[in-house]
């Protein structure tokens, strides 16, 4: 027991040491903590970009199904249309390798706005119109 408060008084004598150890280690663990905040809030961050990310993600891949549905429309209206001019168009889309040039495919199939479709065949409609 003695000894205990002897160890106790030579721990007392170097409490004058402690309080400067002390302020370093608190300063220390503020620099952490403001680390960590800092961290935080990137990771909260970059879960906001990830999150709009994929929104965006899933709305062009919704496009992309809503481009293809259509074109699939017009391709299944040009089969039962137009069955020869279907044919050549696959036909076509397997063999472009054997053609120097660039060949197009029907311009009903080419245009996907078909505002636009719709000026062109004005624009033809009434240069035709113009010759009679």
């Amino acid at each position: 027991m003695i000894e205990d408060l002897h160890n106790e008084l030579r721990t007392t004598e170097n409490c004058e040491n402690l309080q400067p150890q002390i302020d370093a280690i608190t300063h220390d663990l503020r620099r952490v903590q403001d680390e960590k905040a800092l961290c935080e809030g990137e990771i909260i961050d970059k879960q906001r970009e990830k999150e709009t990310l994929e929104k965006e993600k899933k709305c062009v891949g919704e496009h992309i199904i809503r481009f293809d549905n259509l074109m699939n429309q017009k391709e299944d209206k040009l089969r039962q249309r137009y069955r020869d001019t279907y044919e050549a168009v696959l036909w076509l889309r397997s063999n472009r390798d054997k053609f120097k040039k660039r060949v197009c495919e029907p311009i009903m199939l080419m245009v996907r706005n078909f505002t636009y479709l719709h000026k062109i065949f004005w624009f033809y409609y009434c240069s035709d119109c113009k010759f009679l």
